[in-house]
């Protein structure tokens, strides 16, 4: 506004008709350009701010997507529990035993790599803790014959 300002008190130090006309024309070109470029620095700086709130908004989205399988994970694991507990308390099948069927079923079709099913993981730590109490007793059995 400055540089508008010495443009337009130039116009009107001049004396001819053409030259007045001419410097007030520039005056106001200058100021039109200026409140131009304000103009465009706030439409950019707008511009900015929506781009970052939509992906602020696109990240919330996502999260709340991702809590909701995980709800929905969590909640068919609990009805897988259910299940097996069901199987187990009428004494229909062990533990084991549904765990072998569970993944006899879901593990159909072609051999490929892939990480181990939460009831082979079950399987695996039932087997564990039988050989462990195993050592055990044969551990104390061992040390019961040498203190004799």
């Amino acid at each position: 506004t400055v540089l508008a300002e010495l443009d337009v008190v130039a116009a009107l130090e001049m004396t001819t008709g053409d030259a007045i006309m001419d410097a007030k024309i520039r005056a106001l070109n200058n100021l039109h350009a200026q409140k131009v470029r304000a103009l465009m620095k706030s439409v950019n700086t707008l511009k900015d701010q929506l781009s970052l709130m939509k992906a602020q908004n696109k990240e919330h989205r996502r999260s709340s997507l991702i809590g909701g399988l995980r709800d929905k994970v969590r909640e068919q694991e609990l009805i897988v529990d259910v299940l097996k507990s069901e199987l187990n308390s009428r004494g229909r099948m062990a533990p084991d035993e549904v765990n072998q069927f569970i993944i006899k079923r879901t593990l159909g079709g072609p051999k490929r790599f892939r990480p181990k099913s939460r009831e082979e993981l079950q399987n695996e730590l039932i087997s564990l803790e039988k050989k462990f109490r195993k050592l055990m007793e044969k551990n104390k059995t061992m040390a019961l014959s040498l203190a004799e």
